[in-house]
C-alpha cells in the first residue's frame, strides 16, 4: 500500500476528521481531537456486557488480574485508545465484573468514563476512587498508573491544586524511566506533555513502528500542521483494519459507533478540504474496513 493509497487516506479522513475537542479529557490524555459518543448516562454496573472483539489494536499492559479480566482489560484499552469510549467502559466494566479486585480494571473505567460522560458526572470519580482503594492489590508499576490519574483528578476539580497536573506528569515520567519497555507508559505520558507531543510519539514509533495507538495519536498531532507527514501511520492503521468504519462516499461522510447505537459524523468544511487535497488522486469507492465481533 502506497503512502498516498486510497485506503491510507480513507484512514487518515477518519482520524482528521475526529478532530473535535471536547469538553474534558481523561486522565493523562490531553489530545484535543476526540468527538464524544452521543450515550444515554448509563452507571457501569448497569452496562449490557460486551462482545469479544478483534482488529482494535495492539495495545497490551500487564496487570494483576484474573487472565479472563486481563482480556477484557486490554479490549478497553484498545477501544479507549480508539476513541470509541462506550465500548471502552463496557469493556473495562467487565474486567471488574470477572475480577472485583482488579485496581486497574478501574483505572481504565475511570479513563473510559472520563471521555465518554465527563468527569463531573461523578461515575468516572468513583472508579478512581476504587482503583485507589484497590492499589495495594497491583504491582508498584500499576500503582503509579494509579497516582498519576489520582494527581491528575485533583487538579481538574479545585483550580487551586494546579500543580497537582505537574506532580501528575512527573508520576508518569517516573513510569517511564522505571519500566522503558512500556509502551503504553510512554504513550500516556506524550499526551500528558504537550509541546514534546511529536516528539515523544515518534519516540514510540521509532521503537515500535506498528503502534496502533502511537500512530493514532501521531496522525491527530500533525492532523492541522502537518496531515501529510502522517500519512504513513495510517497506512499502518489500515493494514491493521484498526476502524470500526463504514465509509460511503469520498471524503463526505462516515459512520461508526457501538454494536448498539450507530453514530453518524461529519467533516468540517476545512478538514474535508485538507483531506480532499490529500487524496484527490485517489479513486474512492464504498469500503468497509472494521472489526470483528465474537461470542
Amino acid at each position: 500500500m502506497s503512502w498516498r493509497s486510497p485506503q491510507a487516506c480513507r484512514v487518515l479522513v477518519l482520524l482528521v476528521s475526529l478532530g473535535f475537542a471536547p469538553p474534558r479529557m481523561p486522565a493523562q490524555m490531553n489530545m484535543g481531537s476526540h468527538v464524544m459518543e452521543m450515550q444515554d448516562e448509563i452507571p457501569p454496573a448497569k452496562l449490557p456486557p460486551p462482545v469479544h472483539m478483534a482488529g482494535l489494536g495492539n495495545a497490551h499492559l500487564e496487570i494483576t488480574a484474573a487472565s479472563e479480566a486481563q482480556i477484557w482489560f486490554d479490549q478497553g484499552l484498545n477501544l479507549l485508545h480508539d476513541y470509541w469510549d462506550y465500548e471502552s467502559a463496557r469493556a473495562f466494566e467487565q474486567g471488574v465484573r470477572v475480577d472485583p479486585n482488579c485496581a486497574m480494571c478501574f483505572w481504565g473505567l475511570y479513563q473510559a468514563e472520563s471521555f465518554y460522560h465527563s468527569t463531573a458526572q461523578g461515575l468516572a470519580g468513583d472508579a478512581l476512587r476504587k482503583a485507589d482503594m484497590l492499589k495495594e492489590h497491583a504491582s508498584a508499576h500499576e500503582r503509579l498508573y494509579i497516582e498519576a490519574a489520582v494527581k491528575h483528578e485533583k487538579a481538574m476539580r479545585d483550580p487551586n491544586l494546579g500543580p497537582m497536573k505537574d506532580e501528575s506528569r512527573q508520576i508518569l515520567e517516573k513510569l517511564v524511566k522505571d519500566y522503558p519497555q512500556d509502551m503504553q507508559a510512554r504513550i500516556f505520558f506524550a499526551n500528558a506533555s504537550g509541546e514534546d507531543l511529536v516528539a515523544r510519539l515518534e519516540g514510540v514509533l521509532k521503537d515500535n513502528p506498528d503502534d496502533s495507538a502511537a500512530n493514532h495519536y501521531y496522525i491527530h498531532a500533525l492532523e492541522i500542521s502537518d496531515p501529510i507527514k502522517a500519512l504513513h501511520s495510517a497506512e499502518i492503521l489500515g493494514r491493521r483494519l484498526l476502524a470500526p468504519v463504514t465509509w460511503s462516499t469520498c471524503p463526505a461522510t462516515y459512520s461508526f459507533g457501538s454494536a448498539t447505537t450507530p453514530v453518524p459524523k461529519r467533516l468540517s468544511p476545512t478538514r474535508l478540504q485538507r483531506t480532499n487535497d490529500i487524496c484527490a488522486s485517489s479513486t474512492w469507492t464504498p469500503t468497509t474496513i472494521g472489526i470483528t465481533f465474537t461470542t
